[in-house]
């Protein structure tokens, strides 16, 4: 006898066979595969609805629940497709591989870039935010960024405060539309080209940061996937392209910016405000303000005595310790 059921008891009730839902959880995948487009579920994320179904508490009208039941069902399975897309764009070397491998995407170098941009034979794409490209570009260049600033002004604004021009970004759901409308015509060349350049040669280093990725090589990656065939990025980016006689002159900046560069005394201080970002913007005001009323506070700290002791008996009113 095992569990209180004796051998030679009769089982008379039915033996359940495979339902219907049985079936389509083995026919869906374990893994989420980021080539297929559009909503899909996976077994994981199935599994995992069903077992939030089960904890969660029965309501007492049964339409009421069955239509809750089905709605977390769909937000389960919509977030695994939309996590599963984001991370395949985010998967650098697959991207590097893919650039290399199966687009042919090469280089363009950097001092040949004024000549062939002058020639009027490629489309210069510049990926760099809307802001920070209104500061000053190639005259001929358009505009599709990779990322741009956060629709959440929440989000956005906490950029302000620690110094990040424009605010927090976010990737450019636009991308693909701006694409389209900017080169109609998807085998004429395109050269992408952004602050830092990047590679297409594995740097096979062990970080968290890849020295080779780059917006550049991201944005070639993503018009390669909608069709582009003739798509090339600049190795070494817009500042060895500009040290190499690129034009930059259009923009708020870039008449004044152009001029400043004949000026030897001028030079370095020119190539630090274009290529730190430096250059004046209102939204890196509260951030400037921010830092400069912190090291006001700290210098009053370990200077001023009376605002040593005031600081002090404030941290240990809120239980902290100096």
């Amino acid at each position: 006898m095992c569990n209180g059921v004796s051998p030679n008891t009769k089982h008379t009730g039915k033996v359940r066979g495979p339902g219907p839902l049985d079936a389509r959880l083995r026919s869906l995948p374990a893994h989420s595969d980021p080539s297929r487009s559009g909503p899909h579920c996976t077994r994981s994320s199935v599994i995992m609805a069903m077992a939030s179904l089960m904890i969660m508490r029965p309501s007492s009208k049964g339409s009421s629940s069955s239509f809750r039941r089905r709605r977390l069902l769909s937000r389960t399975c919509a977030s695994s497709s939309s996590s599963s897309s984001s991370s395949s764009l985010k998967n650098w070397s697959s991207i590097q591989l893919a650039l290399k491998n199966k687009y042919r995407v090469s280089d363009v170098d950097a001092s040949d870039l004024p000549a062939l941009v002058s020639s009027g034979k490629v489309t210069l794409v510049d990926v760099r935010p809307p802001n920070e490209y209104a500061e000053w570009h190639n005259p001929s260049s358009v505009n599709i960024a990779t990322a741009k600033p956060r629709k959440n002004l929440l989000k956005r604004s906490i950029g302000f405060f620690i110094g990040i021009k424009g605010g927090l970004k976010e990737e450019n759901e636009e991308f693909e539309q701006e694409a389209a409308t900017y080169l109609p015509n998807k085998n004429a060349p395109v050269v992408c080209v952004c602050m830092k350049g990047g590679s297409l040669e594995p740097s096979n280093l062990k970080t968290n940061i890849d020295p080779t990725d780059s917006p550049s090589l991201r944005a070639a990656y993503r018009l390669c996937e909608m069709g582009y065939t003739n798509v090339r990025h600049v190795e070494g980016g817009l500042p060895l392209a500009i040290e190499s006689g690129l034009d930059f002159s259009q923009g708020t900046w870039g008449e004044l910016l152009t001029k400043a560069r004949n000026v030897d005394p001028l030079l370095g201080t020119v190539r630090l405000a274009m290529y730190s970002r430096m250059l004046p913007d209102p939204s890196t005001a509260p951030g400037f303000v921010g830092q400069a009323v912190v090291f006001a506070a700290v210098g009053l700290y370990f200077k001023n005595d009376q605002f040593k002791v005031f600081v002090d008996e404030l941290l240990a009113q809120y239980g902290i310790a100096v």
